[in-house]
């Protein structure tokens, strides 16, 4: 009689266990458990990149803004920059750079900045 008992009380603890793994299971990929719990969407899908060039009009360490001339138009955006971004020449207001970037939805980020013009003379900032 103990015996059989015993294994009942084993073959109980097993199956708890089994369900209790299939419940997580259940719970992370979303069905059930108060929460979403599936993965992020893949946010590459919603990252472009691109380029740009255009005159500095604002610029300080954690953005710049460029005017560039868009259908006859003078048009302004302005791009992150973060420690990953690269510059090559000495960025100054009324500089012509180019600007590669990457958007991910309504945010751009200044992946490198290139001089293509310096400043003139008597003109920068205007």
């Amino acid at each position: 009689m103990k015996s059989r008992v015993g294994d009942e009380l084993v073959a109980a603890v097993i199956f708890i266990a089994f369900l209790s793994q299939f419940v997580a299971l259940a719970q992370h990929a979303g069905h059930g458990g108060g929460g979403d719990y599936s993965p992020p969407p893949n946010m590459s899908e919603y990252v472009r990149t691109g380029k740009a060039k255009g005159r500095v009009v604002e610029f300080d360490r954690t953005s710049l803004t460029l005017e560039m001339q868009k259908k006859g138009q003078a048009v302004r955006a302005t791009y992150l920059i973060d420690a990953g971004t690269k510059t090559k020449g000495n960025v100054e207001l009324g500089a012509e750079v180019e600007v590669k970037y990457r958007e991910v939805p309504g945010t751009f980020f200044a992946t490198s900045i290139e001089v293509k013009k310096p400043p003139q003379t008597g003109k920068a900032g205007k």
